[in-house]
């Protein structure tokens, strides 16, 4: 991590009143641990409970340094626009401990963290009073990226699951908006990350490691709230 991003990081967690993170996404090289810890916070408003279900964040300073977490930058959808909150909704259960495939090419897979993915799957908006109701079916694929090149294939034995497949999930999220005020709801994918090494073995016993990578497999959906 540089340093000054890092010096940034130890500045904000300062001022957030003892909430800290481990590593933010940008910048974040294989290997290393991105999850949200939370000392003095409700579990249900940022904790590391990337594991759960549902997780909601409502609290201001919470989104704020979830967002930096994340390194997610979510633009306003309308002026004055601020968010009410961000509620992760988990389809596939994680796998902190991916059982794989025993590869002579993908070797080491470690569970890297949780993301809020940056592309957006949907966008709906309302008027108040009333509730604005979204449901939304995933469109992002799972991906992967490598320092050198390996195939889809490759990776997918080795770390377990299909890194192009496109995963069936469907969820849904309730906004209520109030008399004279205007709601949006965005979906984004929820991702766990699975960090690999990338191995060259003409002689199993005789190995060595060439590269690094990192799977994403979308599990879930994150909503982001706005009103004014």
């Amino acid at each position: 991590m540089k340093k000054g991003v890092f010096i940034t990081l130890i500045t904000v967690i300062v001022l957030l009143s003892g909430l800290v993170v481990e590593a933010s996404t940008k910048d974040r090289t294989p290997g290393e641990k991105l999850s949200i810890l939370s000392e003095g916070q409700p579990s249900n408003e940022l904790g590391d409970t990337v594991q759960e279900d549902v997780i909601r964040i409502s609290d201001p300073k919470a989104i704020q340094l979830f967002q930096l977490n994340q390194d997610l930058h979510f633009e306003p959808p309308f002026p004055g626009a601020k968010i009410k909150e961000i509620v992760i909704k988990r389809s596939i259960p994680l796998n902190k401990s991916p059982l794989t495939i025993q590869s002579t090419d993908i070797r080491n897979v470690t569970f890297g963290g949780s993301i809020c993915g940056s592309e957006l799957i949907r966008r709906s908006s309302a008027s108040g009073p009333g509730t604005l109701h979204m449901s939304v079916t995933n469109t992002v694929p799972n991906s992967y990226t490598a320092s050198v090149s390996v195939s889809a294939g490759v990776v997918s034995a080795g770390v377990g699951f299909n890194v192009t497949a496109t995963e069936s999930i469907t969820e849904s999220y309730d906004l209520t908006i109030p008399a004279g005020k205007i709601g949006v709801i965005e979906a984004h994918p929820w991702k766990d990350l699975y960090d690999f090494e990338v191995w060259e073995d003409p002689w199993y016993w005789w190995g060595y490691k060439t590269g690094d990578g990192t799977a994403y497999r979308v599990t879930g959906i994150c909503f982001a709230a706005w009103t004014n």
